[in-house]
Formats: C-alpha cells, sequence, structure tokens
C-alpha cells in the first residue's frame, strides 16, 4: 500500500512531502530505525509515521541550506547520511517535494558583551 505523508513546519513556513510503499518499507523496518537512533518518538503512534516524521525534519534541516533546496540534493543528502536510508523509493521511501525553510535575517538579533 502506498501512503502519502505530508508535514507542514510552523504555519507553512516548511513542508516536505513523502510517498511510503509500506510494502517495502515495513512497520518492522521503521521500528528498527527508530531503535537505531534511540530518538524519542511516541511509541504508541505508528512507526512508520515516527520514523517519516524524522525524515521530514533532515529534510527541511537540509533544505535550509541554500544550495540544497530540491528534491535531488535532498535525495542525496540522505545517501550520505549514516543511519538513513535512500529517500529515491528504491527501500520504499520517495521524497516528492520539499519547501525550504528560509532563515530572514530580520529575525536575528544580536548581542554583544562589552
Amino acid at each position: 500500500m502506498i501512503k502519502n505523508y505530508k508535514f507542514v513546519y510552523n504555519m507553512y513556513e516548511a513542508e516536505v512531502e513523502f510517498l511510503v510503499d509500506t510494502e517495502l518499507f515495513t512497520t518492522e523496518m521503521a521500528k528498527i530505525s527508530l531503535k537505531f537512533f534511540i530518538w524519542d518518538y511516541n511509541k504508541d503512534a505508528d512507526p512508520i509515521a515516527e520514523i517519516i516524521k524524522k525524515y521530514a525534519m533532515k529534510a527541511i534541516i537540509a533544505s535550509s541550506r541554500g544550495y540544497m533546496n530540491n528534491v535531488y540534493s535532498i535525495e542525496q543528502e540522505f545517501v550520505n547520511c549514516e543511519g538513513f536510508m535512500k529517500v529515491d523509493g528504491s527501500v520504499g521511501i520517495k521524497l516528492i517535494s520539499i519547501t525550504p525553510y528560509e532563515f530572514d535575517e530580520e529575525n536575528l538579533y544580536i548581542e554583544i558583551d562589552k
């Protein structure tokens, strides 16, 4: 079964969307991934949703770097990250779209010690 997971960060400041083929990427694989990182996650929730949430955060963080703002560059980021699986669809997780988070220097405040 193919499921669509769309994550919206902070009132549409960033978005990421994945398709997950649950016949390839199973609940057991999700549990193993969650245990690998010993992440804090909702143990009562669907393990696939919980691990894909971690993938969404990784994608948003990677996309905040100005040069990594498209699907292909984010896919490559996952290839090089220990513990994460490819998001090109080959293991059942496919990154569909990413709207990167953009930092605004207007929201950056400075404090200088004298």
